[in-house]
């Protein structure tokens, strides 16, 4: 088995976005990342507080720094993660996180296996109240297209890039927004044909709306998003007690919902067995008041145990897909996050659970390996 061919692919979203970029710095002030959105959630008596999370060993870094993604490498490997999902943003040539993720090429760290996904979606102020205000829009002209798809293919030859079978795989945050998508499609495949590989591999990323994009595009599966999830629960009674009426008067104030963390993973098992072709979630754990003024979601209960039972659960044989040309049934999930420190998902080292979550990693990845899932 070579590096880029899985018997399993447990992957973790990946977000190149702590760095000061100049799009950030204009609309949400100089020198803004993913860590002030960390540090509001610290602020005030918002946030419950054992749902806060600080960085760890590897502190608040950025990742123009070479030292912290050879650090995060030396921590997937070590802990059984088998790929990074890298958030991989491209509008009509414009790239707005380019400078670590060309680095992420050149300079060869993180050196873990990682694939790509195409976070095609817009950036507006919806996190202040103002979802209509696009501040970097998503535009898909062929001509752009060609050219996005040969970026692509170059990322491909890196030997970190995942394949199987050597097919790429490739995840798209959201095919329905995608105008033609089946000739983009179409067109791509056959870019990749020419350049060497096996057929592309496509995952969808499962949205709130029902869009069978295997049927429709032929894609190769779906990756579980938490939107339907969050969709499918009744607010009027999946909504827990707030622990004291100051946190109840401050949820109320400011549209707030908070949810268990048992009640989030029995609803997404349940839309796994409805549909039978989805790459499972799992969420570690989730707070997104330091980004949203109004309307934050949190999960309540979450812990390095829930998080080591709704993997095992998740990597259970009936999970499996096929994937490419192969007839080899890869064992996958998706977890959120590695490091989406903003919102409250992390599995990297922190202050209040340090490697915990790596760890509950290491043992489920282990019992994978040595059958003991089954």
């Amino acid at each position: 088995m070579t590096k880029t061919d899985f018997a399993s692919l447990i992957f973790a979203y990946y977000l190149p976005q702590f760095h000061p970029t100049a799009l950030n710095s204009e609309h949400w002030g100089e020198g803004y990342t993913e860590w002030n959105a960390l540090l509001k959630a610290h602020s005030g008596s918002r946030s419950p507080k054992d749902l806060l999370l600080t960085p760890g060993k590897l502190g608040f870094y950025d990742l123009r720094s070479i030292e912290t993604r050879s650090a995060q490498a030396t921590l997937a490997k070590r802990y059984g993660l088998d790929a990074f999902c890298i958030y991989h943003y491209y509008s009509d040539g414009i790239r707005p996180m380019v400078e670590v993720e060309d680095a992420i090429l050149e300079d060869g760290e993180p050196n873990h296996p990682f694939f790509y996904c195409w976070a095609n979606h817009d950036w507006t102020l919806a996190w202040i109240g103002k979802p209509n205000s696009i501040i970097f829009s998503q535009k898909y002209s062929k001509q752009y297209s060609d050219a996005h798809i040969e970026m692509l293919i170059s990322a491909f030859h890196d030997k970190r890039y995942v394949k199987i079978n050597n097919s790429p795989v490739l995840s798209i945050y959201d095919v329905k927004a995608i105008p033609d998508a089946s000739r983009m499609f179409d067109s791509w495949r056959e870019k990749v044909r020419d350049a060497g590989f096996g057929d592309l591999i496509l995952l969808s990323i499962d949205q709130a709306e029902q869009y069978n994009s295997r049927k429709l595009l032929g894609f190769n599966g779906t990756v579980q998003g938490a939107a339907p999830v969050i969709k499918s629960m009744s607010r009027s009674t999946e909504l827990i007690r707030h622990r004291s009426l100051v946190q109840a008067a401050r949820s109320v104030a400011f549209g707030d919902a908070a949810v268990s963390s048992a009640t989030f993973d029995s609803a997404s098992e349940q839309l796994r067995m409805k549909d039978g072709t989805q790459v499972p979630l799992v969420i570690s754990s989730w707070n997104s008041v330091g980004r949203r003024n109004r309307r934050a979601w949190y999960l309540t209960g979450a812990s390095v145990a829930r998080f080591e039972t709704a993997l095992r659960t998740a990597l259970h044989p009936s999970n499996a897909l096929t994937l490419g040309q192969s007839e080899l049934e890869i064992r996958a999930v998706a977890v959120n996050a590695w490091n989406e420190w903003g919102e409250g998902m992390a599995i990297e080292p922190s202050q209040e659970s340090g490697t915990g979550f790596l760890e509950s990693l290491a043992r489920v990845s282990l019992a994978l390996r040595k059958g003991e899932l089954d």
